[in-house]
């Protein structure tokens, strides 16, 4: 009798674990410097939001590479940009990021890295430990937590090690808001999303399938338009619409059956109220205005 192949596990390396454990040990300071850029949100994580590897497998075997879309019941519906600069306040529109740029390596992140660990592309667990040093002084000790935000949250590989290439972005920390981090999360996640697809879909894989990127970004997308999950009862509407939702367990079946009817998806609506009253509020700090939604252009595409 002929065995059935198991098919394969999607695993990922982006943790909101860890940066919620980094927080709590952050002096005001840094989190006031922190706050004027466009990651300071995630100093405000409730909650470890973690993809569940099995929502990612019924993602995986529903996304149409072409469409840059999920195929829910007869319906394909778009992954955006609108849906990355609402879920986590990233401005979509603005300096591009080439995340494979060659660069020389002088950047002030990466002088402190070879200084304190002997290279420039450590394991990112290597970051947490430098974060600690009394000796790093506060603008280089924002620099480090970003770099961090970047190899556990948003750009994770499975080396799990800090990429060089967007350090020197860092060195500016005035001008952090004019670039497009949204976009570049977007491309990041769905290259590989669309390679994790393609071997499921061709049944190349055997064993475990990696998935690179904000993969948190996928299960805050299907709780936004599939009604799964649950949302923190505290918290009405936030912005980003990350801070919205708690962890939740997503198994096979309750994953499956999310995505097998259109009549699932329901409308995502952009939080333009909580929004406009921050601003109007007198709130207009250099981070208020790098995550405003509307850095879109007027018809929401991802071009």
């Amino acid at each position: 009798m002929a065995s059935i192949e198991a098919a394969p596990r999607i695993r990922h390396q982006c943790s909101v674990t860890k940066l919620m454990e980094v927080n709590n040990t952050l002096a005001e300071e840094c989190k006031s410097q922190l706050q004027t850029t466009p990651f300071g949100w995630l100093l405000n994580l409730h909650c470890n939001i973690e993809a569940s590897g099995r929502i990612l497998e019924v993602m995986a075997t529903r996304w149409n590479a072409d469409a840059r879309a999920f195929q829910v019941g007869d319906r394909l519906i778009p992954f955006t940009l609108y849906d990355v600069a609402l879920i986590l306040g990233l401005p979509v529109r603005g300096e591009p990021i080439d995340l494979n740029q060659a660069h020389s390596g002088g950047s002030m992140v990466e002088k402190l890295l070879d200084r304190h660990l002997k290279t420039t592309s450590p394991d990112r667990n290597k970051l947490v430990t430098l974060l600690t040093k009394t000796s790093i002084q506060v603008p280089n000790r924002v620099r480090l937590y970003i770099a961090l935000v970047f190899s556990y949250f948003l750009f994770p590989t499975t080396s799990k090690k800090v990429n060089p290439s967007l350090l020197p972005l860092l060195d500016d920390r005035a001008n952090l808001g004019t670039y497009a981090w949204g976009k570049a999360v977007y491309d990041f996640l769905v290259s590989g999303l669309s390679r994790a697809a393609s071997s499921m879909q061709a049944k190349k894989g055997r064993g475990n399938l990696h998935i690179q990127g904000c993969t948190a970004l996928l299960q805050i997308w299907a709780c936004e338009h599939l009604g799964v999950g649950s949302k923190n009862a505290e918290i009405n509407q936030p912005f980003p619409r990350f801070l919205a939702w708690t962890h939740q367990r997503m198994y096979t079946k309750k994953a499956s059956e999310a995505f097998s009817k259109s009549a699932n998806v329901s409308a995502v609506r952009a939080c333009s109220n909580a929004v406009g009253a921050r601003l109007q509020r007198g709130r207009r700090s250099h981070g208020d205005l790098a995550r405003i939604p509307w850095q879109l252009a007027p018809n929401h595409s991802e071009g």
